[in-house]
């Protein structure tokens, strides 16, 4: 088994430029929009509370990377955990960028790690990553 290589051949480095340059773009067309001095005076207005929100979810990231490495398995830990967290967020971002969420956001992440991990090991820790959502979900919210 090799580990994972996120690099795209052909085609597909295509696509991952012409989504980086629709980005670029958009942004771009956002802060000329918006103008650069009412951004500027809104992240003064914020401060440092806005680094504080950027920081946790970056955690949240870390964090359930790590515990979907744990779930694949022993014989899986020699995957680095960075590999994991850039195969962890881009299936959180594939998810978010197409209908259909959680569904394309495991498929893109069993996808990526399918040349390093057995399909039967993904699938097992992708189910138990819907289970622990669904689960977490159905709580609600404490009162």
């Amino acid at each position: 088994m090799s580990i994972v290589k996120l690099s795209f051949p052909g085609t597909w480095r295509t696509l991952v430029y012409l989504f980086a340059l629709c980005g670029t773009a958009l942004l771009v067309h956002l802060v000329r929009s918006v103008g650069t001095a009412k951004i500027l005076r809104s992240i003064q207005q914020i401060g440092w509370g806005m680094l504080a929100v950027v920081a946790v979810g970056g955690c949240t990231f870390v964090v359930r990377s790590l515990a979907w490495r744990y779930t694949l398995g022993r014989e899986y830990r020699h995957l680095p955990a960075q590999t994991l967290f850039r195969v962890y967020v881009a299936g959180e971002a594939m998810g978010l960028l197409f209908f259909g969420g959680l569904a394309v956001a495991d498929t893109t992440r069993v996808l990526m790690l399918r040349g390093a991990v057995p399909m039967p090991s993904l699938c097992d820790a992708v189910d138990l990553g819907i289970l622990t959502s669904l689960f977490q979900q159905s709580r609600g919210p404490r009162r």
